[in-house]
């Protein structure tokens, strides 16, 4: 697990503790051996904040949509609420994204 990596895992509601469900994530800082950190993905294409980042080459990175990035969504998930690998995101995404979630740093 790197970061890059999408993955499919347990993604928990933030209006709702307790419960939540599978999503692709992204992984964006792995340093712990308990959770990794992570940003939400998902296949509504709606915009919402100036963070929310549409993925350019969605279906190289191993996606079978078109996916937005919510930047300002982060969660730790514990490694065990992770499914399986979907793929690794483009080169030309990572780095927009990158630049994105560095006010959040």
């Amino acid at each position: 697990m790197n970061p890059g990596d999408i993955y499919y895992a347990y993604w928990e509601y933030e209006d709702c503790p307790g419960s939540g469900k599978n999503r692709p994530v992204l992984i964006i800082e792995n340093s712990d051996t308990i959770k990794v950190i992570c940003l939400k993905m998902t296949s509504n294409k709606k915009i919402r904040t100036e963070y929310d980042y549409t993925l350019k080459y969605w279906q190289e990175s191993g996606l079978r949509c078109p996916t937005v990035v919510r930047t300002d969504k982060r969660q730790d998930i514990t490694i065990s609420d992770f499914r399986h690998k979907i793929g690794t995101i483009h080169k030309f995404d990572w780095v927009n994204i990158l630049r994105l979630i560095a006010p959040f740093s």
